[in-house]
């Protein structure tokens, strides 16, 4: 809506932490909405000078006062070893509050994919990440990979791994976009379909996903769809991607899609390399 402007919004968040900082007691009763803003405040440095400590005390106030966001940020903090040495433990007891008793899908989504990746309780870790999908759809990835290796269910299902790929890729988790463009271009749990392997490519790489960008790219090329695989390819190795910076080589040396260009190509070549 206008200019930057460091100093009056500074001035508002002093505002704001003169409000909230009442409202979010060490003790006693507190506010968790206040508490998790308070504690964003201090773990950004917004109107007040950084204080990771009191970040972490703000975000623990309001997750006992029953605030599933601050939870997650407490969790968060944990991870992150604000305020002194890093706690998984107390991250995961966070996060589990957060998803189980709070509803914070991207809690459940986080404590299921980390007892899953220890492979502990894993009929738990199952339950939860499958509450994190229902509660979000986004977060369904971490619920397919379950079913990919068939960690908490009696065997694997690829055709609901794939299922859950797609809508954690369809509702926005572009994380997950190359997952499901790789399982339906090999026919993998769903029928084989190249042209939407490459439109969830596309889409992750769009969304700066970079690593979707070469892997789209070598599907359009194998449709023969050069002008739209160079955008692509161009798109990754701008943003230092080597495989689509060996596509965009491909394709200039070969002047499909683009100008023909040795030189150029080689150059492409070489930032790949590197």
């Amino acid at each position: 809506g206008g200019s930057k402007d460091v100093t009056t919004a500074n001035a508002i968040f002093k505002k704001a932490l003169d409000k909230l900082t009442p409202q979010c007691p060490a003790t006693g009763w507190a506010d968790g909405a206040a508490c998790a803003w308070l504690g964003w405040i201090y773990e950004n440095g917004k109107g007040a000078p950084k204080d990771l400590t009191k970040a972490v005390t703000a975000y623990r106030a309001g997750c006992n006062a029953g605030h599933g966001e601050a939870c997650m940020n407490l969790g968060k903090a944990l991870d992150a070893g604000y305020g002194g040495s890093k706690d998984e433990a107390g991250a995961n007891k966070a996060y589990d509050r957060a998803c189980t008793d709070f509803d914070n899908a991207d809690a459940c989504q986080k404590i299921g994919e980390r007892l899953g990746m220890a492979k502990q309780d894993l009929p738990r870790a199952f339950k939860l990440a499958e509450r994190g999908c229902q509660l979000d759809p986004k977060y369904c990835g971490t619920l397919a990979e379950f079913y990919r290796l068939g960690f908490g269910i009696d065997a694997k299902d690829q055709v609901k791994a794939t299922a859950n790929y797609r809508k954690a890729c369809d509702n926005g988790g572009l994380g997950w976009c190359q997952n499901y463009g790789e399982r339906v271009a090999e026919g993998t749990g769903v029928a084989k379909d190249l042209t939407a392997a490459v439109n969830a490519l596309e889409k992750a790489c769009l969304g700066r996903y970079f690593g979707s960008c070469g892997v789209g790219a070598r599907f359009l090329i194998d449709k023969d769809e050069h002008a739209r695989a160079a955008k692509l390819a161009k798109q990754g190795c701008d943003d230092r991607d080597g495989d689509s910076g060996y596509r965009l080589g491909w394709l200039t040396e070969s002047g499909k899609g683009v100008t023909a260009d040795v030189a150029a190509a080689k150059n492409l070549y070489e930032t790949s390399c590197k």
